[in-house]
């Protein structure tokens, strides 16, 4: 008992306590059916005893009564005497109870009265009582003449037939047997009545026995009960507890619902990030090539200028020479040209014609052309 759980003891005490009122509750119902039974079996003692008393008053009327002669004087007589002897017969209720088994009273077959029967039957005896003498008959002793009917004095036959003789020997012999068949009768339902007044007793004995036990199981039953409760307080205690950590895990799974959602978030940014820096490492690596291209030209483009620096440089002296030389150029034609700037003042002064005055104008226009295309042009070198 010790390797096992609290779910697997207070089920056992389940199982044990259903167990107990089981067998209580089969306890009652046998109680109310002993109850029944012997209720059953006193009512049918006292049918019993009631219907005894009857047959023995039936008996001492039979014994008593003079008039009653199975012989009788005529050929009706002796048939409505047997018939009012069976109808007084049928009279005793004695029925078969489904609570014990008859014995079989009788044992084979009396073939004197199947005889006294089919004899009857011609002076319409009822078929009930033949049927019950071939079922029920047992062997008797031979009957005389001078035997006696139930115990009554012998009968004298005078002035009869052979046949009415034996007819009236067959009467005697039927009506003695279906006396002693009652007898007998009678002897086994006293000795049933006996047997059925001791398992009375054995019942009341065995009732008495399952009271007791009925006390021990009430009080095991009130000491389950007292168990059941202090298990029902404990299992209550486990229910909250359980309930406070069903409400504990329902939080928790919400809070680790939400990491799940979060971390499902933080995968699908990472799958972007990873592909973004896979696209990004491709651009990187065709960037890098072209970098390494760019280098290539740029190798080259240095060098080509450094040739056009060279290049430049070696202009530039030529055009600084020539600058030089068109300054010194510029700064002769300069004072030429203030020369003659000053002679034509000098001319306009002594009235020339104004046909010279014109020709000076353009040839110092033309001489400010040339001078203009000579600076544009060196500042577009």
């Amino acid at each position: 008992m010790d390797h096992l759980t609290p779910e697997d003891k207070t089920f056992l005490h389940e199982l044990r306590q259903n167990s107990l009122l089981e067998r209580e509750d089969a306890y009652h119902k046998i109680n109310l059916e002993l109850e029944k039974k012997t209720s059953a079996i006193i009512d049918k003692i006292e049918k019993y005893s009631a219907s005894r008393k009857q047959l023995k008053a039936d008996n001492v009327k039979v014994r008593s009564e003079p008039e009653i002669d199975l012989t009788g004087s005529g050929d009706a007589e002796p048939a409505k005497n047997l018939r009012g002897f069976s109808e007084s017969l049928n009279s005793i209720n004695i029925s078969k109870d489904d609570s014990f088994e008859l014995i079989t009273l009788f044992n084979g077959e009396d073939r004197e009265l199947r005889r006294a029967c089919s004899a009857v039957s011609a002076t319409s005896m009822p078929s009930s009582i033949c049927k019950q003498l071939n079922s029920k008959g047992r062997k008797e002793r031979p009957l005389s003449r001078s035997s006696t009917v139930l115990g009554g004095p012998s009968i004298d036959l005078p002035g009869l037939t052979g046949s009415e003789i034996r007819q009236q020997s067959r009467l005697q012999k039927a009506t003695e047997s279906v006396v002693n068949c009652l007898q007998s009768k009678l002897t086994n339902y006293e000795t049933r009545l006996t047997e059925l007044h001791l398992q009375h007793r054995q019942k009341i004995q065995e009732n008495t026995m399952l009271e007791s036990k009925v006390r021990a199981l009430e009080e095991e039953r009130e000491r389950l009960l007292r168990s059941v409760g202090s298990l029902q307080t404990s299992l209550d205690k486990q229910v909250k507890l359980l309930d406070t950590c069903k409400s504990n895990s329902s939080t928790k799974n919400q809070v680790v619902e939400s990491m799940r959602k979060e971390i499902d978030g933080l995968k699908r940014e990472l799958k972007q990030s990873n592909a973004q820096v896979q696209s990004l490492q491709t651009r990187l690596n065709r960037t890098a090539e072209e970098n390494e291209k760019l280098k290539t030209q740029n190798k080259s483009i240095s060098l080509h200028l450094r040739e056009v620096q060279a290049e430049c440089r070696s202009k530039s002296d030529e055009h600084t020479h020539r600058l030089t030389n068109l300054e010194q150029e510029r700064t002769l034609l300069s004072s030429t040209v203030a020369k003659q700037a000053h002679l034509l003042k000098n001319l306009t002064n002594q009235k020339r014609p104004s046909g010279l005055d014109e020709k000076a104008n353009g040839y110092k226009q033309s001489i400010e052309i040339r001078t203009e295309e000579k600076r544009q042009y060196h500042f577009d070198t």
